[in-house]
This record gives C-alpha cells, structure tokens and sequence, in this order.
C-alpha cells in the first residue's frame, strides 16, 4: 500500500494532509510570478501595469482564496511581485507611494489594488455568512454537525486540530466577529436552544433550564414593546440579564429572526463592505471622484494621481528619497525642481501653457499644487489642461533623461493632434460614421507616409496618386531639413493636394 502526505490539488486547490505549510501554497507565487513575466515592462505604462494587476492577478489570487488562509509569508512575497511589476522598469525600483496607499480604495486617494490579507479575511467572510443563513448547504450540514454541535458559529473556538477550511473560517471570524449583529424580525426563534443574541444559546449560559420555559420563544417575554424576563423560573445571572435587555425586540412579523451584516445598508455580507470595514475607508471625496471619472486617458489619471499626492519623482523628491545629490533644475539655470516649478513655472513648461493660451494669472499665483491641480479639474477645458500637464511633464523626461530635444511647436502639435483633444473638438451632435462610397471612373487616391530622423530631427515624406483600377498617375517626395512626425505628415498631405 502507497503512502502519501499530500493529496496535491483538486480544482486548483491544494488538499494537504494536516495543518497547510507555505510550501502547499507555492504553487499560487509561481503562476502570479509566470503572469507578470510574461508581460512586457518596457512596453507598458504604470496605468496600463496597474490595470493588468487588477483585471488579472488579483483574479488569480481571489481563486485561491475562497476557502483557504493563505500564510502571512506567502501574501508578502505576492504583494512584493505585485509592487515590483507596478514599479519597475528594470531590474531595479522605487516606490513612489507607500502600499498602504496604493491598497486604499480609489475614491480615497488610493489604487484600488486589494491588501491581499484583507481580501483574504473579506472572501473568507462569505462561508461565514452561509454558516449563518444557508442551512441546507451539504457542506454547511456537513461542518456543522462535526464541529458546532448545535452552537452558532459565532462562539466558536479554533480547535487543536480541524480541517484546513475549518481553521480558515474560525481565523477569518476572529476579525469579522463584530460586524455580525442579531435582528429580531418575528420572535419566533426558541429562546434557549437557538442563538439570537450571537451570545450563544442560553440554554449554555445558565445553570439549567426550567422545564416550564424549555417551550418559551423570544417573543413570550417581549411584552408591551419591553422585556419582561420576570416571568421566567429560569434564574438570569445578572450580567446576562443587562445583555439581554439592551438588544432591540421582535420589529417585523413577516420575517425571520436572523444576523445581519452591519457594513451594508442592505444588512447582507458583501465582500466589498467588508474589505472596506477592515481596511477602514470612509465614502468617496469629491475631489477624487473628479480624477477617476473624467473623460481622461488612465495614464494622464495615473500621473495626476502622483501629483496630488506630491509623489512625482522630480529632482526635490529624488534628492528627498537619495536618488541624486542635487535637487536642482538642470534645464532653466538651476532652479529647484518641485512640482510647480517642472510642470508650470519653468521657462519651457509656462511657454508651452502660453502657446495654448491657458496662462492666466488667477491660475499661476496657486503655491499649493493640489489646490492647483483641483482648480485645473474644475475648468471647462479640462482636459486640455490635463493633457498640457502630461505633455510637460513627457517633455522634461525626453530631454533630461533620453537627451532627445524638441520645440516647443512640436509639444503644442501633439497635445492639439492627441486622440483625445480631436474627440473632444467634436460637436456633442455631431458623430463621424466612417463610410464607403462607389467611385466612379473619374476618381482618383491619394496615399501619403512621412519619416522623421530623430538623430537629425530631419524628415522626408512623399506619396503617390493612383486611379480606382490601381493604376499609378503620379508620385512625389520630398525633405526638410528640421522638424518633428507631425510635420512631416503634414507636408506630405499638402503636397499631395497641391498636385492633385
């Protein structure tokens, strides 16, 4: 006969023999760890790495975390994988903001990647909820009956030896014990031998039970909208006398006596609520709620997330953390690198704000940024605004940190030409329904290309005409000698409109 210690896993599932170790849950590292191998770094932005931790990993993760308690240990090592991903460009990393913030929900100021303990605890909260109101579940009968022995789940205690996903549930009820309140609808629970108190039954909590009140329900001694545990012969220590007589009494005939989720308006188990109770977030601000629901691309989000929390790792916050030894400006004559000075004041950043015609004054005597950026949100050209902060800040990084300069025309062409200003120039009324039309004989194409020699920053273009049968009419080139990739499709376009 064949002996094992370990079942391995059914369903995805580890199926250990005894009290689950780290090395029975290493298999959950090694796939999240294979997900974030396999994208990319280069080539995604941190709103895109944000996204893809959200919509992928954590899915991952929330699997295996249904029905088990995954070790302190092991959800360090996957937040440290998760934090490293959002972070990282090469091999090493700085963190801009804390984990803490980051794990806070996004109408607070955070990212809304769950704390993977606390998602834990939250998920584990479900079976809790089922052992209180889906009696019929085989599995609750089955847990039940082995372990409760006729008690609520509410005064149960970890025992020296359980199933793994009986020791799960009692570590997660540790944490959540509170959040589950009685609610007396009709009364009609038995007084002694049902726990409606979440106490326990009572019938353990005295020293016997009358066997006049043995019939007793809860609504025989709320009378006349009070208590009255004067009529029992069943002697009440004192101190469970105060107990009971605090609770609520019987207030809806037409339901049941039950628990209730005290998180939820609804009084229903969510693991929202209660990942929110744990992680102890208020209600959205008004303020956040202006980031996250404007019409904005996720990176310029992502970049005014930074900002607000004064996290953009300018030179100030690079020489804060012992990233570089200067916090000065290397590119307007060695002023302070803060915020307002890379993004607004600097020569080059408040030409670019003049260029669009958005330098007022009411705006520039702003010195706190995130009143600054607030005031921003709430213009009417809003988004223009959004996209001149990002294309700023990008124009700073290209010249200080890949030595590629360009002008100041150029910055001002890709902020009018982003897909996003050209939607929003748009008429509300007004939808572009792209459409084939049959060419007649007489038509003819115009197909153009441009190139850019960033090196150089010379460019070239040309293009060709041609009939609906493909029959080349003409072509044409062309070069200049300075420029940017917008220009150079540009020219092409116009010569080739100018020869047809």
């Amino acid at each position: 006969m064949r002996i094992t210690t370990n079942l391995g896993r059914y369903l995805g599932f580890s199926l250990p023999n005894g009290r689950p170790q780290r090395r029975d849950f290493l298999h959950i590292l090694e796939k999240t760890n294979q997900r974030l191998a396999a994208w990319k770094l280069k080539l995604l932005n941190r709103a895109g790495k944000l996204c893809l931790i959200k919509s992928v990993v954590s899915s991952l993760l929330v699997y295996s975390m249904q029905v088990n308690w995954l070790p302190k240990g092991l959800c360090s090592d996957l937040e440290k994988s998760m934090r490293r991903f959002l972070w990282a460009n090469k091999d090493r990393f700085q963190a801009l903001v804390g984990w803490d913030l980051v794990t806070t929900d996004k109408g607070v100021g955070g990212l809304g990647i769950k704390d993977l303990r606390l998602m834990n605890l939250a998920l584990l909260g479900k079976l809790i909820w089922s052992m209180l109101h889906d009696h019929d579940k085989p599995w609750v009968e089955v847990l039940s009956s082995k372990y409760l022995k006729g008690d609520s789940i509410l005064n149960a205690k970890i025992p020296s030896s359980s199933s793994p996903a009986w020791h799960s549930i009692l570590l997660a009820l540790q944490e959540l014990r509170d959040g589950f309140l009685p609610k007396l609808n009709d009364g009609r629970s038995s007084l002694w031998y049902k726990d409606w108190t979440g106490l326990g039954c009572l019938c353990k909590l005295v020293d016997y039970v009358h066997i006049s009140d043995t019939h007793l329900k809860v609504l025989d001694v709320y009378t006349d909208d009070s208590w009255n545990f004067n009529c029992l012969r069943t002697q009440l220590p004192s101190q469970l006398l105060d107990q009971l007589s605090s609770f609520p009494g019987p207030s809806n005939i037409s339901a049941q006596d039950c628990f209730v989720w005290s998180a939820s308006t609804s009084g229903v188990y969510s693991t929202r609520s209660a990942y929110a109770l744990l992680k102890g977030t208020t209600n959205d601000t008004i303020q956040w709620r202006k980031v996250w629901k404007s019409k904005l691309p996720e990176k310029i989000k992502f970049l005014l997330w930074l900002l607000l929390h004064q996290a953009l790792p300018t030179n100030v916050f690079r020489n804060h953390c012992n990233l570089q030894d200067s916090p000065y400006f290397s590119r307007c004559s060695g002023n302070i690198e803060t915020i307002l000075h890379c993004i607004r004041v600097c020569p080059y950043s408040r030409e670019l704000w003049t260029r669009l015609d958005l330098a007022q004054i009411n705006d520039f005597h702003i010195l706190d940024p995130v009143a600054w950026i607030f005031q921003q949100l709430s213009a009417k050209d809003k988004e223009l605004r959004m996209l001149t902060i990002w294309w700023a800040w990008h124009w700073r990084n290209n010249m200080l940190l890949d030595f590629s300069f360009c002008s100041v025309n150029y910055v001002v062409r890709c902020i009018y030409l982003d897909p996003l200003n050209l939607r929003l120039s748009l008429s509300s009324d007004f939808q572009l329904t792209p459409t084939l039309f049959p060419l007649d004989s007489s038509t003819i194409r115009l197909n153009v290309d441009g190139c850019w020699f960033s090196d150089q920053s010379r460019l070239g273009f040309g293009g060709l005409i041609w009939d609906v049968s493909g029959r080349w009419l003409a072509g044409f080139s062309g070069n200049c000698s300075h420029g940017d990739p917008s220009l150079a499709e540009l020219l092409a376009v116009l010569d080739g409109l100018k020869i047809t």
